[in-house]
């Protein structure tokens, strides 16, 4: 990769690349939907990992305006706002991404265009400014918004199907095309691609998760600005409940119970956190699909075990599943109805064995233990502030809430109370001058346990005021 970008500029090597992979795109795209032509399919795959390769040295090693040079032989300022190879090429990209069906034998090339186009918008990771809009930013924020629209909803799309990898053995469904294309295409397609081994598990699928990743940087930069993929985020609608009249206020259409499962099934991955926190903070019609679903616990049981296991996850991960909670907390009709789901044996829940317990009674049992496990190691109050703030927002709700759960909301003011006392006592002493000092973290953690014990007296009053009839125990 080095000698080709020293090269390049006398020998046009890397234009001549990136034109060919462009054309033999261009014509898988117009080939869509016909008999397929595998041996093209497969050297087209070639040209992406060569182009993928030398995109992500010129990414790790020169400026992004020097990478423009690369493609144009032409200094950016001077060719910036014309039609040229590096804007061509993104379109491109982009093009083949939304209109290239995917199958085992384009399956490849998919991942080397999503992959190529997050080692270009990674570009950033060397800027010393943050957020800065290089060359690649901008030719993605010119996009058309149908163009915008069509990547994000097939980004959507893959990740829903969740298309698994080829099997190491479906080359010989081609009736052994490779043997003429020669031993040394064959190796690097199995280098790049497909390995002889089965995939690890849980690595089944990386088209979906690469897709999903691509979704969530297209999404999340330069949100402030007029980014359409936000836009296409922000509007689109359900396939099946689709209203005339509201075409023009729709970005592109989905089937939103295929998303909702897609989302359910996997909400043990950053990603999907990520992602079902977007479409309930963006998109409004998503978020009262979600809310409408008889069946929720599917998506909120993931979410409590992510909180269940805290010390185990990223940090990030937790404050984000928490968040959730907290939005989910915001809903009257969510509330209510998580106190008549009945739920099977939780087996990943081991404080105690419980019959018949309610999502809502879970959900009450995890965000207390989230709170003592916060109180006791981590210490942080933008957490139990959150998650006070969820069993505030339920408590109005609260319905035949189990013994054990009632029994655990009281017995936790009673530990805060203790650990109060402790502290007083100990803060008295060294104002009397019986001891010289406590603990420093005394003096840190007093303010905030006496706030988590006025929130939980409030949750208290809150439920002994609007639903006492409702909750003997």
């Amino acid at each position: 990769a080095s000698k080709m970008a020293l090269n390049n500029p006398k020998t046009g090597n890397f234009v001549s690349l990136v034109r060919l992979f462009m054309d033999q795109v261009k014509e898988i795209e117009s080939n869509a939907g016909k008999q397929e032509d595998i041996e093209f399919t497969w050297r087209a795959l070639n040209s992406a990992f060569l182009v993928r390769s030398f995109v992500k040295y010129f990414v790790e090693n020169v400026t992004e305006n020097e990478m423009v040079v690369e493609f144009n032989g032409l200094p950016l300022e001077e060719d910036e706002l014309k039609s040229n190879l590096f804007t061509d090429f993104i379109t491109c990209l982009i093009r083949s991404l939304s209109e290239i069906p995917v199958t085992p034998y384009t399956y490849g090339i998919h991942m080397e265009i999503a992959n190529t186009l997050l080692i270009l918008l990674s570009r950033q990771l060397w800027e010393p400014v943050s957020g800065s809009v290089g060359p690649t930013w901008q030719r993605l924020l010119t996009q058309t918004n149908r163009i915008a629209s069509g990547l994000i909803r097939t980004l959507l799309l893959n990740f829903i199907h969740r298309e698994q990898i080829p099997p190491p053995d479906f080359r010989k469904i081609s009736g052994g095309f490779l043997s003429s294309i020669g031993s040394a295409a064959s190796s690097l397609l199995s280098m790049i691609t497909w390995s002889k081994k089965a995939p690890p598990k849980g690595k089944e699928f990386p088209l979906a998760e690469q897709s999903l990743l691509l979704f969530l940087v297209l999404t999340n930069q330069h949100a402030a600005q007029n980014n359409p993929y936000r836009s296409a985020l922000k509007h689109f609608a359900d396939l099946r409940g689709q209203v005339q009249g509201q075409e023009a206020d729709v970005s592109f259409v989905i089937q939103l119970d295929q998303l909702y499962f897609g989302l359910c099934s996997n909400m043990g991955q950053d990603q999907a956190v990520l992602l079902l926190y977007m479409l309930l903070h963006e998109n409004s019609g998503m978020s009262a699909f979600i809310f409408s679903r008889s069946d929720i616990e599917n998506l909120v049981l993931p979410v409590l075990k992510l909180l269940y296991t805290a010390e185990e996850r990223n940090s990030h991960l937790v404050y984000m599943a928490l968040i959730i909670l907290l939005m989910f907390s915001q809903d009257d009709s969510f509330n209510k109805s998580i106190h008549e789901i009945v739920l099977k044996p939780v087996t990943w829940y081991t404080e105690r064995s419980l019959s018949r317990i309610t999502l809502g009674d879970l959900l009450v049992l995890v965000l207390i233990r989230t709170i003592q496990y916060n109180i006791a190691t981590v210490r942080d109050k933008y957490l139990h502030t959150n998650c006070l703030a969820a069993l505030a927002n339920m408590s109005s709700s609260f319905q035949q809430l189990h013994q054990y759960v009632a029994q655990r909301v009281v017995s936790l003011f009673g530990l805060l109370a203790k650990k109060h006392t402790k502290m007083n006592d100990a803060m008295r002493k060294v104002t009397k001058g019986d001891v010289p000092d406590v603990p420093e973290e005394y003096t840190n953690d007093l303010p905030i346990v006496d706030e988590v014990m006025r929130m939980v007296l409030e949750i208290i009053n809150s439920c002994l005021t609007h639903s006492l009839h409702l909750n003997p125990n």
